[in-house]
């Protein structure tokens, strides 16, 4: 059983459904080893395995200097815990490697956002035309009451505003 991240707090144990990750599998290159820095309950991890990825995790704080060094892993792929996104998002920009992350909408209308990230940037997103669902304590709730998308960074996707049907 993979254990949960040290950094977490109460309100951020809402995991990725599987059909989360299906819905961008086209936009995940083959062949490339992931890092999943933020484990959950672990599923995120099996899901990806699942849809044939190579994964690496550690459950280390993501903040410390113990985390998975860059020339281990390819690219991240997370739904990090909603409450750190301004330290998740400078802590990848430090690390400079590609990454996909689910987060809120909203993040893109932040302050924060617009400091980490300027217009030389390679950014790129993914957003989806309905909810995307997360699970609570293994609880199934349709009833997710924000949009999320899912930020791109460095994966040199075809187009930089992927429109997807889930």
């Amino acid at each position: 059983m993979i254990k949960t991240n040290p950094v977490k707090n109460k309100n951020d144990e809402y995991y990725t459904r599987k059909k989360t990750f299906e819905d961008i599998k086209q936009y995940i290159p083959d062949n490339k080893i992931i890092y999943e820095p933020f484990l959950g309950s672990g599923q995120s991890v099996t899901y990806l395995k699942e849809l044939g990825y190579e994964v690496r995790y550690k459950n280390v704080n993501f903040f410390s200097e113990s985390i998975l060094q860059p020339e281990e892993y390819d690219l991240i792929i997370s739904n990090p815990p909603f409450t750190l996104k301004k330290e998740v998002l400078t802590r990848l920009k430090q690390i400079d490697k590609p990454f996909i992350l689910i987060l809120p909408i909203t993040v893109l209308f932040t302050k924060y956002f617009h400091e980490i990230f300027n217009t030389n940037d390679s950014l790129q997103f993914i957003i989806p035309n309905k909810h995307i669902h997360y699970d609570s304590a293994h609880i199934k709730k349709d009833n997710t009451s924000f949009y999320s998308f899912y930020l791109c960074y460095k994966m040199n996707i075809s187009k930089d505003i992927n429109l997807i049907h889930i």
